[in-house]
């Protein structure tokens, strides 16, 4: 949704609206144990539109980048409070600010909904009890719950009430007693405290389906409240249909599922948006009142499409998702309603409505505009066909032209696009949406030239229009006319300077300004560049974009000194402009004047804590001012700018592996452990300061320690890397000392732990088996792997791990049987090659002295192949035979050999 709203803010709109809060706990990163941070989730989601991205999902199938998509039973069991859910609602309070600061800063105001679900006749899709319930009070809620439901089945809702109330008293996280409560609630009159059990219910309710929380709904109110005096504002329109519904709470009337609003629903939603933007530009006097289309008029135009909610409510009554009789007579009431109305009108209706409506509201091209994505303009495939059928069916309005020039143009189809504004403009020939697109079109199949002349004779009578100059300015610079594309782009922004007072547009004529500078800068009028992005900056001082190509002109040319001067007469002409102040950091980090560099950042970021430009040099800054700080010696200075890195980037680890490199390299174990002890206190739920404490306790050999905090980091951020390779190891380390210390017990617990975590590695497996070896406890090894191999078949480390403990037990028949069924599910592991040939080669010691010469000499063969340049196997079979004084079975063998490997010396 970021993505989305910087491209809508590219097509300058005038208001943005944000309605979204659905599916939040679904998407990319629901399999993910806590979703990544919204930064990260941003960046991974660009590398998934890669095409190295895109072909390793096509050569593995599945999950990509630890993005799994819409898998609802990766996201069930959660409940407020869990880690997923907490990660969820901050990245989507996150992205909703960053929404709102690109739509602000395009110029747009931005408008902000809640989103509106069923909250009455949709029960919980997955109710939970809460973990610590005994066995005895879950008997007793049963047995409240059960009378509840009785009583309510009877209606009588005021013992029911009573019954369901005595259940949440033992187990108030059980989302289906809220629902049941609120619905006997309600039957009785007691609205206000209904619509709280609600949504209540649909809190504590799993997160399998789509629809919003109530908090979320919260986070937004609170975020247009937060962001109010930024133009931010808030239409509330859960609130508005919760009072349009019965009871006060949404229900199938508006929406017959979770949450997809039905005609109705759809028509308050946009009747409530329409108000509050009325408000918006009438505060802003930019408003002419005019006619709105009825909910009947909407209704035969766009069409009553009830056929498909009746399916949803027959499925819904169909099923056994629907146990009370209050909630199923609602509805099959909703149902008998849709079933009543007429059938929906098609298509000629519809255009037969259009034109009439079109002629009673007069000539509002903003009507014809809106109703072609409603007849399916612009979707994806089937945009240019959408287009064509809409200009042909209205050709009087040059609305419909440019909608198909621009998706001629999408197309790739310029040649087409052109002449399409070309006929256009016989029609309506002032009209600057078709001049835009001839324009555009022009420059695209190259006939720019043909364009600027027409489009300047325009220009002489219609100068008003900022777009149309710096289309004039690119078709010029397209033939290479740079002087002449400069000299249209000056009289543009003349045009606009000249407008009467209440029709500035300091978007447009910025614009204008930064086109100009930069054609200066490729005339090389450096000079007259840089004024004129002044120029830019104090018309519309909001915009980061001539500041930075500003700063280019002094960094292209490494002018630093000019950089930084540039900057310092800025900041102190205008101390409240943010962007000054980052200008000027980055003329002081150039220069290598950190300190000066992050207390402009900083000062920056308190003028415009939305900001997030800012964040990345200002971080950089600090690390390399902490870098130097360190190699100074100054370590408690180098400490804080560290520290002050993390604030900024919290997930980041590089800033605390700086901090600990600073205490290691000073010996200073004991601070070390202090100052993650002392993070891990002030904020427990960043992974990072677990990770880093577990790495100070396992320098100090405290491996007990050390191995709960890793544990700790996995619990908080079970998607992080880098952490379960140091957990493992750690086990290991411990089991192993567990085991030197005789703690055997103890010692198998640490080994099993690290075979969890990561099953492939054999050195767990080895101290395992070893734990029964030292205790000569032959019953308990076989129980051991015998159950995991049962577990985990297709693991080779389990019956290797048998083997390798059969051989130590000296029972080498077995352990060769092991082995050998290791090597058949891992026939390249040199490891278990090894292994077996040793077991291989000390049974045929002990069959040799027990005079089973045939079976010794069958299983060094054996050994033989699995080793073949190793000799003692070969001088081994060589002794049976001369041993027994068989000189002639002793030149047999051999000369069979060597005609069957004449290449083995």
């Amino acid at each position: 949704m970021r993505a989305a709203a910087a491209a809508c803010a590219r097509l300058d709109p005038d208001l943005v609206l944000v309605y979204m809060g659905n599916n939040e706990f679904l998407g990319p990163f629901a399999g993910t144990g806590v979703p990544p941070p919204a930064w990260l989730a941003a960046w991974l989601i660009q590398l998934r539109e890669t095409r190295l991205s895109q072909w390793l999902t096509r050569a593995a199938p599945g999950e990509a980048f630890g993005m799994n998509l819409n898998d609802p039973s990766r996201v069930m069991g959660r409940r407020p409070g869990d880690p997923f859910v907490d990660r969820v609602c901050t990245n989507f309070e996150s992205n909703l600010e960053a929404i709102c600061r690109v739509a602000r800063r395009g110029g747009a105001d931005v408008l902000l909904s809640t989103v509106a679900v069923n909250l009455r006749d949709w029960p919980p899709e997955q109710s939970m009890h809460c973990t610590s319930l005994s066995d005895e009070a879950l008997a007793e809620w049963e047995e409240h719950s059960q009378r509840g439901k009785a009583a309510q089945a009877r209606g009588a809702y005021e013992e029911a009430v009573s019954a369901y109330r005595a259940a949440l008293d033992i187990d108030d996280l059980y989302a289906e007693t809220h629902f049941f409560l609120a619905e006997c609630l309600s039957e009785l009159g007691a609205y206000t405290e209904a619509k709280a059990h609600y949504e209540q219910a649909a809190i504590l309710d799993g997160y399998k389906y789509a629809r919003c929380k109530p908090f979320l709904n919260d986070v937004i109110r609170h975020a247009a409240g937060r962001l109010r005096e930024r133009d931010v504002h808030l239409v509330d329109a859960a609130a508005e249909l919760d009072a349009a519904s019965e009871g006060g709470v949404c229900g199938v009337g508006f929406i017959p599922d979770s949450c997809h609003p039905n005609f109705e629903g759809h028509y308050r939603l946009a009747r409530g948006f329409a108000e509050r933007i009325r408000e918006i530009l009438r505060a802003q006097r930019t408003f002419a009142e005019t006619p709105s289309l009825t909910l009947e008029e909407q209704g035969l135009l766009l069409g009553r499409h009830t056929t498909g909610y009746v399916e949803v409510l027959d499925n819904l009554l169909a099923t056994d998702f629907i146990q009370s009789a209050v909630l199923r007579r609602r509805i099959e009431e909703a149902r008998d309603r849709l079933l009543t109305e007429e059938p929906p009108p098609d298509r000629a209706d519809r255009a037969s409505a259009l034109e009439a409506a079109i002629e009673r509201l007069g000539p509002c091209e903003i009507l014809v505009l809106d109703l072609i994505p409603l007849l399916g303009f612009k979707k994806e495939e089937k945009a240019l066909p959408y287009a064509e059928e809409v200009a042909g069916r209205y050709p009087y309005w040059p609305a419909t032209h440019v909608a198909l020039g621009e998706a001629l143009l999408d197309a790739e189809r310029a040649d087409e696009a052109y002449r399409i504004a070309r006929a256009a403009l016989s029609l309506f020939p002032n009209h600057p949406g078709v001049w835009a697109v001839l324009a555009d079109a022009g420059c695209a199949c190259g006939r720019a030239g043909e364009v600027a002349p027409a489009l300047r004779a325009h220009l002489a009578t219609h100068s008003g229009d900022t777009e149309l100059w710096n289309r004039l300015s690119q078709c010029l610079e397209a033939e290479g006319r740079l002087a002449e594309a400069l000299d249209a782009s000056r009289q543009g922004a003349a045009r606009v300077e000249e407008r009467a007072e209440g029709h500035e547009d300091p978007i447009g004529l910025a614009r204008l300004l930064v086109r100009q500078g930069d054609m200066l800068v490729a005339l090389g009028e450096i000079e007259t560049a840089r004024d004129t992005y002044r120029d830019a900056i104090d018309v519309y001082p909001e915009d980061y974009s001539p500041y930075e190509k500003l700063s280019n002109t002094y960094a292209d040319v490494d002018d630093l000194d000019g950089f930084r001067k540039e900057w310092e007469q800025a900041v102190a002409e205008h101390p409240e402009r943010a962007q000054a102040h980052y200008c000027l950091g980055q003329a002081y980090h150039r220069s290598g004047m950190l300190e000066r560099a992050i207390a402009s950042y900083n000062h920056a970021l308190e003028l415009d804590p939305f900001e997030e430009t800012t964040n990345g040099p200002l971080f950089q800054a600090l690390m390399q001012r902490g870098g130097q700080l360190a190699e100074d010696g100054n370590v408690h200075e180098a400490r804080a700018r560290f520290r002050d890195a993390i604030e900024l980037r919290p997930h980041d680890s590089v800033p605390y592996e700086s901090i600990s490199e600073t205490y290691i390299e000073a010996d200073d174990l004991d601070g070390l452990r202090t100052e993650w002890m002392r993070a891990v206190a002030t904020h427990p739920d960043r992974h990072q300061v677990h990770y880093s404490l577990a790495q100070a306790y396992e320098r100090s050999g405290m491996l007990d320690d050390a191995i709960a905090s890793y544990r700790r980091a996995l619990e908080i951020e079970p998607s992080a890397e880098g952490i379960e390779k140091p957990l493992f190891q750690a086990l290991v380390q411990r089991g192993t000392q567990r085991l030197e210390e005789g703690e055997t017990y103890e010692a198998r617990g640490l080994f099993r732990a690290a075979i969890e975590l990561q099953p492939d590695e054999y050195a767990p497996y080895e101290g395992l088996s070893d734990s029964y070896v030292q205790t000569n406890d032959v019953e308990g090894l076989r129980t051991e792997w015998m159950r995991a191999a049962a577990t985990r078949p297709d693991k080779p480390q389990r019956p290797f791990s048998l083997g390798l403990a059969y051989e130590r037990l000296a029972a080498f028949d077995r352990a060769i049987v092991s082995y050998r069924q290791a090597l058949e599910l891992d026939p390249h592991s040199q490891k278990i090659k090894d292994c077996l040939f040793g077991a291989l080669a000390q049974r045929a010691e002990e069959l040799l002295e027990q005079g089973n010469t045939d079976v010794a000499r069958e299983h060094l063969r054996k050994a033989i192949e699995l080793r073949p340049s190793d000799y003692a196997p070969y001088e081994t079979l060589s002794d049976s035979y001369l041993e027994a004084d068989d000189l002639g079975g002793l030149c047999t063998e051999w000369t069979c050999a060597a005609a069957t490997y004449p290449d083995r010396a």
